[in-house]
């Protein structure tokens, strides 16, 4: 039973009781222990010293609703407690899930003992699961200032300033831990951050034999990149993919050879990366079928021809000549805006516009929509008749395009039969784009689900994506192809990207994550 109001008292019973607890819980005599204690908490019904050690057996048995209950009594005491009991209380407080409960114990506690490391590990801890970043810095530069530094305090401190953009700072703590994973780690950060002359300093510092290293060699690519030195980065790339036979590597050297027109080579490289990715991932590279459509809801095979395509479109990385001035202006329109949604490069949507044009497609349904942008484009510009498309999650920005802008959209799960209930109701689109699941096996879902509603084309985006290798194999598996387009322009940035002010560091990122290029394929769907 707790009782509503709680007193320290000091008796030798009570003294006794805490000494026979310890011994219980050496012993791993919990259940024990507790029957103690709450036959103590009988006789002496507000023992502040009682509640604790209770609470905290009661936590350590998993009981978190009855240890958060006496934590509360105890946290209402008047008094300084003791600097233990307040972490005890944060982690039940965080356990159940309290966490403005925790907050606030945290708060009371560094109160109570300004200068507690435990508190301040804690509140450090606290400050980052809430995202306040600032408290976060200030606790764990406590730590770094009133004592030897843990193993964690350092990294984690160097992280959260890195995020802050405090560059100089986060390389200083690295240089005083000092040894080979604080150069790497400080040379990463000046990497990001674009501190390349620097870097490149850094990396001139290494003895030849040091150099040669794997992981040297990996920022020494990183840096090759960063400083638009893309053939020599490509050689480097390569050095490591030979030495460590890891797919990453390879794939960033096909993303570079591809970009400067080794496509050859580029294709090469990159199946090598597919194929020691599909060896250590098989998960994730396995084919995956979908439940059929109901028999009646889904059209009937026709009997004509696909329409033919001109050949600039089947021109591998070749800009479609020819586009209509609509289209063009339409995209400077969407690049000027400055705030546009669409994740394709501008060169990628007027491809894919062209093509939707001279085949006279009058409805469009894209798998994966984000904020819906891009059909609301291609609906705008082409004048189609009709759109939809589908969605794992209901963004705000997406939420906010379906009410203004008449969007019909699944929002959950389409891999259920929900969904193809929904999507039966739909009936036929001309054109269907897949950008949702980018594994291999998500995308072949996603194939085998919609083709069943006989379009007459489907599209893929991230064809040629180094970060979605999953996304090129069920590519270049494909029959029907009938058009492919891929960036070959290295200036070139994706509508998200080339927002007014982004960072240069920013977009360095994104292009080491994913290449230069996302690709888009279009295949024609036979009866």
């Amino acid at each position: 039973m707790v009782t509503d109001t709680l007193d320290i008292i000091e008796t030798a019973d009570a003294r006794g009781v805490a000494r026979q607890v310890a011994v219980l819980l050496r012993s791993e005599r919990l259940a024990d222990a507790e029957t103690l204690l709450w036959g103590a908490l009988d006789r002496h019904p507000g023992t502040v010293d009682l509640s604790a050690s209770l609470a905290r057996l009661l936590l350590k048995k998993g009981d978190v609703a009855r240890s958060v209950e006496l934590w509360t009594k105890v946290m209402e005491h008047g008094v300084a407690l003791p600097a233990a009991w307040y972490t005890s209380a944060i982690s039940a407080f965080l356990t159940a899930g309290a966490k403005a409960d925790a907050a606030a114990v945290v708060a009371k506690g560094l109160a109570a003992h300004p200068n507690d490391r435990a508190l301040h590990r804690v509140a450090a801890s606290e400050a980052r699961r809430s995202n306040d970043i600032d408290a976060a810095i200030q606790h764990l530069e406590f730590l770094l200032k009133s004592g030897e530094p843990d193993s964690r305090t350092i990294p984690e401190l160097a992280s959260l300033l890195v995020r802050k953009g405090n560059y100089d700072r986060a390389v200083e703590l690295w240089d005083q831990v000092g040894g080979p994973d604080a150069f790497m780690a400080s040379l990463r950060i000046l990497i990001d951050s674009g501190e390349l002359e620097k870097a490149e300093a850094r990396l001139n510092t290494l003895p030849a034999v040091k150099r040669s290293k794997v992981s040297i060699l990996t920022e020494e690519a990183r840096l090759l990149h960063r400083q638009g030195k893309l053939r020599k980065s490509a050689e480097v790339w390569t050095q490591v993919a030979h030495a460590e036979d890891s797919s990453k590597p390879y794939s960033q050297a096909a993303s570079l050879l591809r970009i400067l027109g080794d496509a050859v080579e580029a294709e090469r490289l990159i199946g090598r990366a597919m194929e020691i990715s599909s060896r250590r991932e098989p998960a994730h590279f396995r084919e995956s079928s979908m439940g059929q459509a109901p028999a009646a809801a889904r059209p009937k095979a026709r009997k004509e021809k696909p329409t033919s395509v001109k050949s600039s479109h089947k021109r591998r990385g070749q800009v479609a000549h020819g586009t209509d001035e609509g289209i063009d202006l339409a995209i400077e329109k969407e690049k000027a805006s400055g705030r546009s949604g669409i994740l394709q490069y501008p060169s990628e949507l007027r491809f894919l516009a062209q093509f939707l044009k001279e085949n006279h497609v009058e409805s469009f349904f894209e798998v994966g929509m984000r904020h819906g942008e891009l059909a609301l484009f291609l609906r705008n510009a082409l004048k189609l008749k009709r759109i939809g498309g589908s969605e794992l999650f209901l963004k705000e920005r997406l939420g906010k395009n379906i009410k203004d802008h008449d969007l019909d959209v699944f929002v959950g799960d389409h891999n259920t039969q929900d969904y193809l209930r929904w999507r039966s109701q739909r009936g036929r689109f001309d054109f269907i784009f897949i950008d949702g699941d980018h594994s291999y096996s998500g995308i072949s879902r996603d194939f085998s689900r919609e083709r069943q509603f006989m379009p007459r084309f489907i599209g893929f985006h991230d064809v040629w994506n180094i970060a979605a290798l999953g996304c090129k194999k069920f590519w270049d598996e494909q029959r029907g192809k009938v058009a492919e387009y891929c960036n070959l322009d290295p200036e070139e940035l994706m509508f998200v990207t080339a927002r007014p002010n982004q960072k240069k560091t920013f977009i360095d990122h994104q292009r080491e994550l994913a290449g230069y290029c996302a690709g888009i394929g279009i295949v024609s769907v036979r009866a």
